[in-house]
């Protein structure tokens, strides 16, 4: 790791480590054999895991016990922030590099949204696919089938993704709307997967939320060059992990009758951009607040209140 890139993986590793009772220093060891010769790296990394920015850094001594002690403060002061936070990530570990790789080549700025690393493990599996369809479906973060797209009416997360259409579907309805694109949900001893026409298992796409110019910040996915930038991803990714274009361009962004839940600005995501940097964004307000996003968010976003101006 370099540049204090966002890495989902070690993030969610360093607040188990925290909730497992590992002292500050191990923390740090532990990004210290990732981070090469980069001294200060570890220590602003520590900073936005738990949410303490510079503060690790102004209280770093040379008495081991001393600096323990006030770095255990710091992590227990925003412990329910960081506890509960959302962490973007990528379905695997190289497509970090893909994207960086991407980004420096064709000199743009990317914004993916976060994707289930569950899905990783499927990628490229006998009898999977990858979907991107125009009805959303929920990828499972816990067993069974983890990383799969699946449609169960036991899993929480489903109601709620349900009541974000307009109007809220009913989960027949939903299974219907499902059939009508060429979608089955299996049975419950199937874990309610969903499939495609050919019987394939699926797992998500990455879904990109914008594709903009390094240098002018005007969107590079344009129809002459959009489908060149997609093929060009796709070959760095290794597969064809992006299906469509950008959210931003999608005409029914902002319509909850199709979109659902995937309407409008979609948190927590990544940003990549042209120097090899990574950002996460976890809410609409800091992404307002990136260039690209800055300068057209009430065009892009006209009735979400981020975007409404007094």
């Amino acid at each position: 790791m370099h540049r204090s890139q966002y890495l989902g993986a070690v993030v969610r590793h360093l607040r188990r480590m925290a909730l497992a009772g590992a002292a500050p220093d191990e923390l740090e060891a532990f990004l210290r054999m990732r981070a090469g010769d980069d001294f200060w790296t570890p220590t602003r990394f520590l900073g936005m895991v738990f949410h303490q920015r510079n503060m690790f850094m102004y209280q770093r001594t040379t008495d081991v016990a001393q600096t323990n002690a006030a770095w255990s403060k710091l992590i227990e002061e925003r412990r329910e922030q960081w506890q509960r936070e959302p962490v973007p990530e990528l379905m695997r570990l190289r497509d970090y590099f893909s994207f960086m790789q991407f980004c420096q080549q064709e000199k743009v700025v990317v914004v993916v949204v976060g994707a289930n690393p569950a899905a990783g493990s499927w990628i490229g599996a006998p009898g999977v696919g990858c979907y991107d369809g125009a009805v959303p479906v929920l990828s499972r973060v816990a067993p069974p089938n983890a990383g799969l797209l699946a449609a169960d009416p036991s899993d929480p997360r489903l109601a709620d993704f349900l009541a974000g259409f307009t109007p809220p579907l009913e989960y027949a309805d939903y299974v219907e709307r499902l059939a009508a694109h060429g979608l089955r949900v299996a049975g419950p001893d199937e874990g309610f997967v969903v499939k495609d026409s050919a019987g394939r298992r699926l797992h998500e796409a990455y879904r990109l939320l914008g594709v903009y110019d390094a240098k002018t910040d005007e969107p590079a996915y344009t129809p002459a060059d959009g489908e060149r930038l997609r093929a060009t991803l796709n070959r760095h990714l290794g597969r064809e992990l992006v299906l469509s274009g950008p959210h931003d361009a999608w005409e029914h962004h902002n319509d909850r009758r199709v979109a659902g839940p995937f309407v409008g600005p979609l948190v927590p995501a990544l940003q990549f951009d042209a120097d090899q940097y990574i950002y996460e964004f976890l809410t609409t307000k800091k992404l307002s607040g990136l260039y690209p996003y800055k300068i057209r968010w009430d065009e892009l976003f006209p009735d979400h209140p981020v975007g409404r101006r007094s």
